[in-house]
């Protein structure tokens, strides 16, 4: 599913129409340089549909400016993989539009990557490597200091990782995840953040239904603490900074019920 496209100026006169309260601090998204769509292995979109260009990288910086007038915090977001698969033109076009960005006062940092590696023409882990190294290289020559965020899908970790006692089924799921994105697999990734190329993980836990979990004999609950329990084995969180992440984007009207409202945020 997509979620409905929204642009820079709508984003803007949202703000204005409804003034946020002064304490309030949270992080306003811009997509920049370039953007795709893509539906998440969660079953909602995590990149945004398709979003017209604005008329001038101005149409950004006074979204910028905007939101840190409501006291939130901006993080750039960019499709930096879509830029560098397709040439060094479009690559550097991107990066001197984030740097210009980024130096306005106030701008936290640059996400990079939506669902690395997962539906976005890197399949292989030196693919991942290479664009990671490439984006660092060049945010770090035009933006300094910025923190850099990359957002992940591992569905390897929705297996019911180290489940004890062992449930075939999910030793099958696992096999399966491990075959179809080798690239996405926890050690390939531990691989990546141990490059340093990003200093923040917007992780997805890659959770199976709630239908899948219960013909395991289990629930998504005890699915959700064996993925966390795996991560934290794994050592994540001393290599960057861990935010969990879980789309609950969904387009026009919600259809569903309040208590599976209420389930989605639990989880």
């Amino acid at each position: 599913m997509r979620r409905p496209a929204i642009g820079v100026p709508e984003v803007v006169r949202v703000l204005r129409r409804r003034p946020l309260p002064a304490a309030l601090v949270a992080t306003l998204v811009l997509v920049s340089a370039g953007c795709g769509a893509g539906t998440g292995k969660d079953g909602n979109s995590a990149r945004p549909s398709a979003v017209a260009s604005p008329s001038a990288p101005a149409d950004y910086a006074a979204g910028v400016r905007a939101a840190q007038r409501h006291h939130l915090r901006v993080w750039l977001e960019a499709d930096l993989v879509k830029r560098w698969r397709a040439g060094t033109v479009a690559f550097d076009a991107g990066l001197a539009q984030l740097g210009t960005l980024a130096a306005i006062p106030g701008v936290a940092g640059i996400k990079i990557a939506d669902e690395l590696g997962y539906h976005d023409g890197l399949s292989s882990p030196e693919a991942i490597r290479s664009f990671l190294t490439a984006a660092a290289a060049g945010l770090r020559r035009v933006a300094p200091g910025k923190p850099l965020l990359v957002d992940m899908i591992v569905p390897e970790l929705g297996c019911l990782p180290d489940h004890i006692p062992a449930i075939q089924q999910a030793v099958s799921c696992a096999s399966q995840a491990e075959r179809q994105y080798p690239q996405l697999s926890p050690t390939n990734v531990s691989s990546y953040l141990n490059m340093h190329a990003v200093s923040v993980l917007d992780l997805s836990t890659g959770l199976l239904s709630d239908a899948t979990y219960a013909g395991w004999g289990t629930d998504l609950d005890a699915a959700q603490t064996a993925a966390w329990a795996k991560v934290r084995q794994l050592g994540w969180s001393g290599m960057v900074s861990l935010q969990a992440r879980k789309a609950l984007a969904h387009p026009g009207p919600y259809a569903q019920s309040a208590a599976a409202a209420a389930a989605a945020v639990h989880t």
